[in-house]
């Protein structure tokens, strides 16, 4: 049994755009990697072998070892900044692995200087630039004014140019007018800015790698990451800049040119393309270059109209749904033609700004008149200046629409319909059905039909996939570690081009790119014992097991429960009435499942069935809401919701009606799984999630009750000895298709057990886009009182937090932003009883990385191959005196697997204190902290209540990832708006607040996220 139940299938993704999809774990995240072709620069290189040797490199190991001798065991404890790593880790068994880094040699001195562009407004409209122009501005730039200084002269192509040697630069600036690739001369009415440019420091790569490979005692460099921004300009220079490579981001790198098994259609008009990511990293001794296989999503190109088509054929969806689609999209005009003296024609490339809509071009002397939103050529009519000689085209009768068709034209012009122009002026029939669209602005629009836009390759879709379409991106992404490692080796230090013969800029900076893969020492740790009732060992094999014949470590008797059937008018489902449901098999069959898994279980009270609108949020509000208020806890217990459909806003809203409205527990299944013959694989799932919402506990690691050699293999440590705190923290932020009020959302979990087996958890809303946790007190102070509650009125004596979602460049801001706020939080509770505030340790948990590890198989002739379970790294890629370290705990289902990065930002639990005798159960101690906090952190990865597997991230952040899940579907109408139905809900699309995702005080006692 892999993973608990079905009770999220109806939420989307958390992040369901799936931008760089990259996937390898419990929850089928895989990897997917490369391409095969060449580019027109020449033919592919001879791949190297992985590396020259079979071994890591042992210049870089032995001086990795001299600075744990001279730096960080001498190390004082000072948490006034980061922590120094207090060793690398020990134990486990030791491997040898490839990893996707490549080595970046400095050749001499690295001068590189730094320039800031500063674009001001267009001379002639005083209009800011676009940002989609100004990587052709900076273009245009560096080819008039210092083009002899190429290939020494780089550029991010937004606002930073990067020279080998001074420029001399013009104060008064440098005029450019926009031209495109084709055009001989600027345009008349080109766009034309005076373009600054100012130095803004002068970066001595030399001054990294001496800190870099120094066993001397310093702080941390201040420069690091200055001059790791401009080595990754330089780096990522020459694919930003090649015509058949298009960027996404700063550093995700694709071809335009791409063929075959290199795509996916993912249906709607939208192909899903393979690339590379690129990214220089530092690491003890050296400089590395990061290269990963990324995935991103694109619109078709070609004829607008087929692009229309494609998105109205897969999609539901109305014309707003297809005028948030195209909203952004370039097209280039095809009706107009210019051509260059070579004969070229000339593009003419137009933004869309949407569909045709009623008020476009309101305050216009002569707007158009649109007929309704989504009009298509025959209901838009335009201005048409014109001579009382002129023919005349007669006036529709109709004039309905908001927009009132003028009742009398002068002279000097006429309203035609956008159909009749293009037929009378250009002899083009359009297509009555395909909606105009408006390529101008609302105040100033541009209407154009369908027919006479080109959608322009290599435009990426940067709204939300639908559940379909993120399912097609995770199949077109899973690449077994093989595939990717040569694709990496070979296709990607190609199109990037690594290779110094094709790369005269890094030469230019005395830089240069070996393009093998470089191999770092990892370690393997023991799998702890999984234990059941009665202290009954479960067989592992690998990071998995299975519940044959044993049973849940606790429940709590389920005597008062019950069933709600929810169908729609569409959808009936399996059982045609309560009475049939009531007495059916599937019923009886989970019922005596959850005996014997051990619940103790009375037969379910009747239920209820009722029929809802799945498009309308009112009426589902009012079914499920109506039924609920019949079930009060004196009478259910918890409920068990059959969902006969699948959309996704009748799911939302239950869960919201349940658990933030009415209080109610309820475990979520799908009536056509539910109801499937031979069903006990599901209903066992099933009873994980709902045995955690009763509060017992499923399973845990050895227990107490065992032998002097047997505690030795106790793997919780100081938890177990039941005075820690785990918490778990993240924060999740609006995706570019949520309404622009939609907040960012905190979630935060705590254990309120020895055996982590029960959390307790809230959920608060802050500013948008905001990391830093601005209720953090609040929340932390919460957190401590549950713990008291279930605690015999103790609060504990440590408080571990893992903290997700945080990125490396706010590491610091965490230690002097929310340390405080848990500081003060510990300082108001602690105080009041008269008790020392608690010792503290926080980790950042990060799974958005890019960083991967390959097992090299020798018995597959040197082929690679996921890393065992419980593989640790600390060494070849990581900075020794940052306490970081990389462990995949689990076994992935399929594709490549991703390891978890945790990151040490703040410590007084782990490093020093008692010489880590309260880190082991039996009291031998560690060697040192770096492996008592591994050995945890691997540990707690197998005490996932809902899955019977060893989880990717430990599951504190697991959970807290969850709660921020759920709280976007009680807040969905704000965050996924095209979803939520045709009608909002008594007024909850007011901006958002605390009280649409407070739960429901009887929620709040349980485990309802899982």
């Amino acid at each position: 049994m892999a993973s608990g139940g079905r009770d999220r299938q109806f939420s989307l993704p958390t992040h369901p755009r799936v931008s760089g999809v990259d996937c390898g774990s419990e929850r089928e995240r895989v990897d997917g990697m490369a391409f095969n072709h060449g580019d027109g620069q020449g033919a592919i290189a001879t791949p190297r072998t992985a590396n020259n040797t079979n071994s890591p490199d042992p210049a870089i190991l032995k001086l990795e070892t001299e600075i744990e001798q001279h730096i960080l065991k001498p190390a004082t404890h000072s948490n006034a900044r980061l922590p120094l790593r207090p060793a690398f880790g020990t134990k486990g068994t030791p491997i040898t692995l490839l990893t996707n880094y490549m080595t970046l040699a400095s050749n001499g001195t690295v001068i590189a200087y730094h320039y800031d562009v500063d674009f001001g407004r267009d001379l002639k409209t005083n209009r800011p630039i676009q940002g989609r122009e100004r990587a052709r501005f900076i273009q245009l730039l560096v080819a008039e004014h210092f083009l002899q200084h190429s290939p020494g002269i780089v550029s991010n192509f937004k606002s930073t140019v990067i020279s080998n040697k001074p420029l001399n630069i013009d104060q008064q600036g440098y005029l450019v007018a926009f031209r495109t690739e084709e055009e001989d001369a600027p345009a008349v009415d080109a766009k034309r800015f005076r373009l600054h440019i100012q130095q803004k420091a002068a970066i001595t790569v030399s001054d990294l790698v001496r800190y870099l490979t120094s066993t001397n005692v310093a702080g941390p460099l201040s420069s690091t990451h200055a001059i790791l921004q401009t080595l990754n300009i330089i780096i990522g220079h020459n694919p930003k800049a090649a015509s058949q490579i298009t960027s996404v981001g700063s550093n995700s790198h694709f071809r335009k040119d791409l063929q075959g098994a290199e795509t996916r259609d993912l249906t709607a008009g939208i192909t899903a393309w393979r690339g590379y990511l690129l990214s220089v990293r530092a690491a003890t001794g050296r400089l590395l270059v990061n290269v990963q296989v990324k995935h991103s999503p694109f619109y078709n190109e070609g004829p607008l109209q087929g692009l229309m088509q494609a998105f109205l054929k897969a999609s539901s969806q109305n014309s707003h749904g297809l005028h948030q689609f195209l909203k952004g999209v370039c097209v280039n005009i095809t009706h107009i033609a210019r051509k260059n003296k070579a004969g070229q024609q000339i593009p003419s490339t137009k933004v869309i700004f949407g569909l045709a809509v009623q008020g476009d071009g309101k305050k216009l002397l002569h707007p158009p008149v649109v007929r309704k939103n989504g009009a298509g050529p025959q209901e838009v009519e335009i201005y048409l200046e014109t001579t009382p000689t002129t023919s005349m085209i007669p006036p529709p009768s109709s004039t309905s629409g908001n927009t009132p068709r003028p009742t009398q034209t002068s002279a000097a012009g006429v309203y035609i319909t956008l159909y009749d122009f293009f037929l009378q002026y250009y002899k083009m029939k359009l297509d009555p059905s395909l909606p105009v669209v408006n390529v101008g602005s609302q105040e100033h629009p541009m209407h154009l039909p369908a027919e006479v836009c080109q959608v322009i390759k290599g435009q990426p879709y940067k709204k939300n996939l639908s559940p379909q379409q993120t399912q097609h991106m995770i199949q077109f992404a899973v690449r077994p570690p093989q595939r990717n490692e040569q694709s990496i080796r070979m296709q990607g230090a190609h199109m990037l081009m690594l290779n110094q013969n094709l790369n005269r800029s890094h030469a230019a900076f005395n830089l240069s790119v070996d393009p093998s893969l470089i191999r770092v020492p990892g370690r393997i740790l023991a799998p702890p014992k999984i234990c059941y009732r009665n202290d009954r060992e479960a067989s592992l094999r690998d990071s998995k097991w299975n519940m044959r014949n044993v049973q849940f470590v606790e429940s709590r008797p389920l005597t008062r429960w019950t069933w709600l059937i929810i169908a729609t008018n569409d959808e009936a489902g399996p059982w045609q009435s309560e009475a049939a449901f009531q007495a059916s098999r599937a019923l009886k069959e989970f019922h005596a499942k959850l005996v014997e898994m051990g619940i103790r279980c009375a037969e379910p009270k009747q239920g209820f069935r009722i029929t809802v609108n799945p498009r309308d949020l009112n009426n589902v509000d009012a079914e499920v809401g109506a039924v609920l208020q019949k079930f009060p806890i004196s009478q259910a217990e918890l409920v068990l919701v059959v969902l006969v459909t699948e959309t996704p806003l009748v799911f939302r809203r239950v869960k919201y009606l349940c658990d933030v409205r009415e209080g109610v527990s309820n475990v979520c299944v799908v009536a056509k799984r539910f109801a499937k013959e031979s069903n006990h694989q599901y209903f066992a799932n099933v009873a994980l999630k709902l045995n955690l919402k009763l509060g017992g506990c499923n399973h845990k690691l050895a227990g107490r009750n065992q032998t002097a050699v047997e505690k030795k293999q106790k793997k919780l440590g100081i938890i177990e000895l039941g005075n820690t705190m785990v918490v778990g923290l993240d924060v999740t932020h609006p995706s570019p298709a949520s309404l622009p009020t939609a907040p960012s959302v905190v979630g935060i979990v705590a254990s309120i057990d020895g055996h982590l087996a029960q959390w307790r958890a809230e959920i608060d809303i802050q500013e948008r886009r905001k990391e830093m946790v601005l209720a953090l007190a609040e929340l932390i102070e919460g957190r401590l009182l549950k713990w008291k509650q279930h605690n015999e009125a103790k609060l504990p004596l440590n408080i571990i937090i893992y903290r997700d979602g945080v990125s490396e460049g706010q590491y610091q801001q965490v230690l002097e932003d929310e340390l405080p706020r848990i500081q003060s939080a510990c300082e108001k509770v602690y105080s009041a009883v008269k008790m020392a505030p608690p010792r503290l340790a926080i980790i950042i948990v990060g799974k958005r990385h890019n960083t991967r590890f390959y097992a090299p198989n020798p018995a597959a002739g040197g082929q690679v191959q996921n890393p065992k379970c419980g593989t640790v790294v600390d060494r070849g890629v990581t900075e020794a005196r940052h306490w970081d370290f990389f462990m995949q705990a689990h076994t992935p289902l399929q594709g490549t697997a991703r390891p978890a990065h945790y990151y040490v930002v703040y410590d007084d639990i782990f490093r020093g204190y008692q010489k880590h005798q309260e880190s082991t159960a039996d009291g031998s101690p560690f060697r040192s902290a770096a492996d008592a906090l591994e050995d945890l952190t691997h540990s707690m990865s197998y005490t996932f209540g809902r899955a019977t597997t060893a989880v990717s991230i430990c599951p504190p952040a697991y959970h807290a990832d969850f709660v921020c899940d759920r709280a976007r579907l009680y807040l969905s109408e704000f965050f996924d708006p095209s979803s939520t139905g045709s009608v909002s809900s008594g007024g909850r699309m007011r901006a958002p607040d605390s009280s649409m995702v407070r739960l429901h005080a009887r929620t709040a006692e349980t485990m309802f996220w899982i």
